[in-house]
C-alpha cells in the first residue's frame, strides 16, 4: 500500500469512528444539548436559552415521531427524554424565576406536544411512565427543575442503553446525601434511620409495599457505610428530608 493510499484509509477509518462515537436518533440532539449545558446537578439554563432553537427543533420531533412500533425500551426512553426536555423548556420560557413552584400549576398545564398528543408533565409521569412500565428508577431520572430533585444527566436516554442508564441515576441517586442516608445506632447496629427524598414519601408504593421491601430496592444501588448498615438491618426507621425547590440553575449556585 502506498502512503497516499495509507493516508486516505487512516482518514476514511478515523471519521468512521468519530460518526460512530457521535449519539445517532431523534435523541441526538438532546444528548449534545444536555452534554452542553449540565454540570453535574448544575443546569446551564441561559445557555438552554440561547440555544433555545436547537431545543425546540428537537420537541417538534417529538412532536412528529410516531412510536407506535418502538419496543417498551425505546417507549421508555422517549417518554423519559420528552419529561425532562419540556421541563426545561418551561424553565427557559419563563426564565428567570426562583423555582418551578413560581409558575401556575407547572404539571397540570398541556405543555407538551408528543407523538401527536398534548399533554401535561403530570400525564406523562402518572398516566404515561407509572401505568405503563412498572419501572420506579424513573422517579431518578425525570427531572422536575429543583436542587432537591434526582439530577438531570449529561445524556439523553436510549433504548439500548436504558437498563444500564437507569442504573447509572439510581446508583447517583442512593450515593447522594442530600437524597439518601443511613444511620445506625450507636447502640444497637441493627437498628438504624435511614433519612430520604420526600419521593418516597409521594411514591412508595412504587419501590414496595413496606419498609423491609424499599430496603431490599435500595441495597444493589448502595455503598460503604449506607450499604452495611441496610444489610444488617433489623428495625428501620424512616425520615424524610425536606425538598429543595429552588431552581437547579447554574448561575446561582
Amino acid at each position: 500500500m502506498n502512503k497516499t493510499l495509507m493516508i486516505i484509509v487512516m482518514i476514511l477509518m478515523t471519521v468512521s469512528f468519530l460518526a460512530a462515537a457521535q449519539p445517532t436518533g431523534i435523541h441526538s440532539s438532546w444528548d449534545m444539548l444536555l452534554k452542553k449545558h449540565v454540570f453535574n446537578w448544575k443546569v446551564n439554563y441561559k445557555g438552554f436559552i440561547a440555544d433555545k432553537a436547537k431545543l425546540v427543533a428537537y420537541l417538534q420531533k417529538l412532536d412528529k415521531a410516531d412510536i407506535s412500533a418502538y419496543s417498551q425500551k425505546k417507549k421508555l426512553a422517549f417518554w423519559i427524554n420528552a419529561y425532562n426536555a419540556y421541563t426545561v423548556k418551561l424553565i427557559v420560557d419563563n426564565y428567570p424565576l426562583k423555582s418551578i413552584r413560581d409558575l401556575s400549576s407547572p404539571w397540570k398545564k398541556k405543555i407538551c406536544n408528543v407523538a401527536g398528543e398534548t399533554v401535561s408533565l403530570d400525564h406523562i409521569e402518572n398516566e404515561i411512565l407509572r401505568k405503563e412500565f412498572s419501572e420506579p428508577r424513573i422517579h431518578f431520572a425525570i427531572v422536575c427543575a429543583a436542587v432537591g430533585c434526582p439530577d438531570l444527566q449529561p445524556f439523553a436516554y436510549r433504548g439500548d442503553q436504558i437498563e444500564a442508564q437507569l442504573g447509572t441515576t439510581a446508583r447517583k441517586f442512593f450515593t447522594s446525601p442530600k437524597h439518601f442516608k443511613v444511620i445506625g445506632d450507636e447502640e444497637d447496629g441493627r437498628y438504624i434511620f435511614i433519612h430520604i427524598s420526600e419521593i418516597f414519601k409521594w411514591f412508595g408504593d412504587d419501590f414496595g409495599a413496606n419498609k423491609k421491601a424499599w430496603v431490599r430496592f435500595f441495597i444493589p444501588y448502595s455503598e460503604g457505610e449506607n450499604l452495611g448498615l441496610l444489610e444488617n438491618a433489623e428495625t428501620i426507621r424512616i425520615k424524610y428530608l425536606k425538598y429543595n425547590w429552588s431552581l437547579n440553575d447554574k448561575a446561582t449556585r
